[in-house]
């Protein structure tokens, strides 16, 4: 969440370099006081009902199964985003993938 921490980028490209020798990514972040602890904000959690996907070998999944586990999974943020929002203020937004 960017209002929970903030993410710090290096313009000259060193973290980039040490990244990829390092093979892992690297990134400055920080919250108050500079420390990675969280500012104070107001943090929602939101659970919908479960998913139901057919057990498989993995050898028979299909990529017409993935997507249509992934179009459930899509239907169901939709969902439970339009169904809070205007409880958490933010009646106004449009939950967008891309």
């Amino acid at each position: 969440n960017t209002e929970v921490f903030t993410a710090g980028f290096d313009p000259w490209g060193g973290m980039e370099w040490l990244s990829r020798k390092l093979q892992a990514s690297l990134f400055f972040l920080w919250g108050r006081w500079y420390l990675p602890i969280p500012m104070r904000r107001n943090v929602a959690l939101l659970f919908g009902k479960p998913i139901p996907v057919k057990k498989m070998a993995p050898e028979d999944i299909t990529q017409a199964d993935v997507d249509e586990v992934h179009e459930k999974l899509l239907a169901s943020m939709r969902e439970i985003f339009d169904q809070h929002k205007s409880h958490l203020g933010i009646g106004h937004k449009k939950l967008v993938f891309e």
